[in-house]
């Protein structure tokens, strides 16, 4: 993308106006508002920063993140120029997490979806940056209707790296609530765009898998299954979360070790430093995370009545949980809750017996499960 940029950077701004249509009109609509926190994606140049600050004010602050070294190069010299002390630039590919830790008010992009190769992977990530009742706002070309001038711009377009013919309306709609969303035709059809406007709910799915999506609203669908898991009891409700910490150090590993039958071993999900949450047993399933356990109520086997969370860590005491990672746990626990009559939430050390049989997850802190009961 950098080199691509190289020469590209040194005119978008004089040639840009005249094909990336509705940039200005996704910031109208999005209702932006003092103090609030934006996220960028795909900042470029700095185009939008000027109008974005306008309207969120001295107090706003915005993180302007892209991963070519001439666009971020121009966009630092725009901030320079300008003098603004709100501007966080943030070199980066974006997607694997997020880059406020969920504390985002907007998140912004605009022709840049088009641009990146795992474009569903960055959605899902926005959700992520944002708090709850945050929103964002898309605004990139798109494919209507095919035909053969569609196509030969089709083609043109992929020649400079950009993709048209993606369902991004689909997809935005399935990880957030639309607010507004609109398909417009530019120099009589020869191309399209669109705009979106959505807001993350706090029962906005927050998976990176698409068969994780509308998790809220079902019992999921296991994305990397596991043979180790047998029917609950007849008539003994879930309502209990569990805790745990992985040891093993990625998430492929622990996909692999629950996906061995000889393990004897799997829980309901894992959650990955970034946040990327897999599901291994269905939770009406009864996963083998908790072992032989008892709770402080003096109920015995708690893998009849609970749901396992796997959190990728080495349990060392030293292997930091990030925030990304937390806030994922959180989110799933929200939808758990919202599915099942949850009572508590406990870690693997608290119910495991004897006690002091296991100490994962080393380093937990109430801080990670307050207000959710």
């Amino acid at each position: 993308m950098s080199n691509y940029y190289a020469w590209q950077s040194r005119i978008y701004d004089a040639t840009r106006w005249a094909f990336l249509f509705g940039r200005d009109s996704v910031l109208d609509d999005l209702q932006l508002k003092p103090a609030e926190v934006v996220v960028e994606v795909g900042c470029g140049t700095g185009h939008n920063l000027e109008n974005i600050l306008k309207r969120v004010g001295e107090r706003g602050e915005v993180f302007a993140v892209d991963c070519a070294d001439p666009m971020l190069a121009q966009c630092a010299r725009r901030i320079r120029r300008k003098g603004w002390k709100n501007v966080r630039l943030v070199d980066r590919e974006y997607g694997k997490a997020p880059v406020t830790g969920g504390a985002a008010d907007v998140v912004l992009m605009s022709y840049s979806l088009s641009m990146i190769a795992d474009w569903e992977r960055v959605v899902d990530c926005a959700l992520r940056e944002l708090k709850v009742g945050g929103r964002i706002g898309v605004v990139d070309f798109c494919l209507e209707n095919r035909s053969a001038v569609s196509t030969s711009f089709e083609n043109w377009m992929t020649r400079n790296h950009v993709s048209i013919d993606r369902p991004y309306i689909e997809k935005l709609s399935s990880v957030f609530r639309p607010e507004r969303s609109v398909t417009r035709k530019a120099f009589g059809g020869l191309w399209s765009y669109f705009e979106f406007i959505g807001q993350r709910l706090l029962t906005s799915p927050c998976y990176s898998d698409p068969a994780m999506a509308n998790v809220y609203t079902r019992i999921p669908t296991p994305t990397h299954p596991s043979p180790n898991f047998n029917a609950r009891p007849d008539g003994v409700p879930i309502d209990t979360v569990v805790l745990h910490a992985t040891v093993l150090s990625t998430l492929e590993e622990v996909a692999e070790k629950f996906a061995d039958p000889s393990s004897k071993v799997s829980s309901h999900y894992t959650i990955d430093r970034d946040g990327t949450i897999i599901c291994h047993v269905a939770e009406d399933q009864r996963a083998w995370h908790a072992g032989q356990s008892r709770m402080k109520d003096g109920r015995v086997g708690v893998n009849d009545f609970s749901i396992g969370i796997e959190l990728v860590n080495l349990n060392d005491g030293v292997d930091p949980f990030p925030k990304a990672q937390i806030e994922a746990m959180r989110d799933l626990v929200k939808g758990i809750i919202s599915r099942h009559p949850i009572r508590q939430i406990v870690t693997h050390y608290e119910c495991a017996d004897p006690p002091g049989r296991k100490s994962d997850p080393a380093g937990f802190q109430e801080s990670w499960i307050a207000g959710l009961l």
